[in-house]
């Protein structure tokens, strides 16, 4: 299977990020670290079993999250969410 290019385009601020700048910096992070280990897992160099790219794979996960964080949360786009204990209870947002 061949592998798309790897790029992670430049990202720089003349002054504070505002919320939308900085959510969409922190995905294109996540997106170039989960590329990334994707390519070394295709290429057998890794799997998802090794310590280097597990921990790599985390941090994608980590900024994606905060990026959801700083877009107004996981659930930004009001789709019902399963809520935690008890019966299981579908609620809007």
């Amino acid at each position: 299977m061949e592998v798309k290019n790897l790029e992670l385009e430049a990202i720089s601020f003349t002054s504070a990020p505002t919320k939308t700048q900085l959510t969409n910096a922190l995905r294109a992070v996540s997106r170039f670290l989960s590329h990334v280990g994707a390519a070394l897992i295709l290429d057998e160099s890794y799997t998802v079993a090794d310590q280097p790219l597990g921990q790599m794979l985390n941090a994608a996960i980590t900024l994606k999250a905060c990026a959801d964080q700083f877009d107004g949360g996981p659930n930004a786009s009001g789709l019902a969410v399963p809520q935690p204990g008890g019966p299981q209870v579908v609620r809007g947002r």
